[in-house]
């Protein structure tokens, strides 16, 4: 699913910082309308890749166990409950 226009921390039903902020900028996760956009902001450029299912977001990470990432996943488990 394409993002849609302005996808952004105000318009997402939920947003997960997975990195930073630091010096190269932040990036994480916005959800929106049952599929998770990846993005990232820094110096000079902002992009969002085009979503996907959380079923499968959470079937492609099942494995992870990356402290803001794992954190990610364990809520999105909860809200599928």
């Amino acid at each position: 699913m394409e993002p849609p226009d302005q996808l952004s921390n105000s318009t997402a039903e939920r947003t997960w910082i997975i990195e930073g902020p630091n010096s190269g900028g932040v990036s994480g996760w916005h959800l929106w309308r049952g599929h998770l956009f990846a993005f990232a902001n820094g110096f000079g450029y902002a992009d969002v890749d085009p979503g996907i299912p959380v079923a499968e977001f959470l079937n492609r990470y099942k494995n992870k166990q990356e402290g803001r990432l794992q954190q990610m996943i364990d809520e999105l488990r909860e809200m599928a409950d």
